[in-house]
Order: C-alpha cells, then sequence, then structure tokens
C-alpha cells in the first residue's frame, strides 16, 4: 500500500513540512519461528493479529474498516 501523492497536504508555508494520511494500524513484517509473516500493530504499537501475507494483513484491515500503512 502506497501513499497517493495527491493526498499529502502542506500543514506549513515552508513546503518541506506535510501531513501524511493518518492511519489506524500499521502492517509490519517480522520473522516468526523462522517464517517472514505480517505483524498487525495498532496505532499505538500494541500488535492485535499476525498474517501469512501482506495482502491477508491489509484485507483482514479492510474488514475492520479499519485503514492501514506499512512500517518498515
Amino acid at each position: 500500500m502506497q501513499t497517493d501523492p495527491r493526498n499529502v497536504q502542506a500543514t506549513h508555508t515552508d513546503d518541506r513540512l506535510f501531513v501524511w494520511p493518518a492511519a489506524d494500524a500499521y502492517v509490519k513484517p517480522v520473522d516468526q519461528e523462522g517464517k517472514r509473516v505480517y505483524a498487525i500493530h495498532q496505532a499505538d504499537g500494541q500488535q492485535v493479529a499476525v498474517a501469512e501475507t501482506r495482502e491477508m494483513a491489509f484485507a483482514f484491515l479492510g474488514q475492520q474498516n479499519v485503514e492501514g500503512a506499512d512500517a518498515h
């Protein structure tokens, strides 16, 4: 999932400062028992779920009506 640059809005007269669209959850690749999985975290950082693929993680968030973003 990539941020659409049209959604970026300047919040200051200095064009180097932007506000990115907020996300309610973050998806982060992690290694679990020697396998790459995708942890789903609430915005406050608490891990709430793990999915086998990135696509499954975002599909889960979509079913919950939650906006997600990639975290690295």
